[in-house]
């Protein structure tokens, strides 16, 4: 299976993130997103991402292997990497570890120290809460997104949006990812 990742690496590592505010701007809601809207959001989030993926004009930053890092500079988002990699592993399998499986995140990934699911809408969305431990000079911080996947043919496309969410209100011990506008 070939898999591809987007990255808007910039907003990584700092806390604006410009395609999720870019998306939440276009996006129709209100704050904290009501649950009637969650499906046209996660939607919109699939469609985004899989026009930025299917873009032209991706350069080659690095390949080691099958694995090929890319990047690319949108006008309204900046500078974003594409990772592809050929895994040795049935796409359902995936699927599997990163939707349904996201409570054992840290088992597998030293950047995530807690992940739970708040909220399941239906069988291919849910709400999650997603904790990162603090490194360096970076404080421990805290995530809330809307997820969804569905199946394009022989892909699985993953989305991930940040919105609000009653159940899990931000507190002191987490600096919350969120986005000003």
């Amino acid at each position: 299976m070939l898999l591809h990742m987007l990255y808007d690496c910039v907003s990584f590592l700092i806390s604006d993130n410009t395609l999720h505010r870019r998306m939440m701007d276009q996006a129709v809601h209100q704050k904290p997103l009501k649950k009637s809207n969650f499906h046209e959001v996660a939607e919109h989030s699939m469609n985004e991402a899989l026009r930025i993926l299917e873009g032209e004009n991706w350069n080659l930053e690095m390949k080691s292997g099958d694995d090929i890092i890319t990047s690319t500079k949108l006008p309204t988002i900046g500078k974003i990497f594409k990772y592809e990699a050929v895994v040795d592993m049935p796409p359902e399998k995936i699927n599997n570890k990163l939707f349904y499986n996201v409570e054992e995140t840290p088992e597998w990934s030293k950047g995530v120290e807690k992940a739970d699911v708040v909220e399941t809408i239906d069988n291919n969305i849910n709400v999650v809460h997603i904790v990162t431990p603090s490194r360096c000079l970076v404080s421990n911080r805290d995530f809330v997104h809307l997820r969804a996947w569905k199946k394009k043919d022989d892909t699985i496309i993953h989305s991930s949006f940040s919105i609000t969410h009653p159940k899990v209100p931000p507190n002191s011990t987490y600096i919350r990812y969120k986005y000003n506008h």
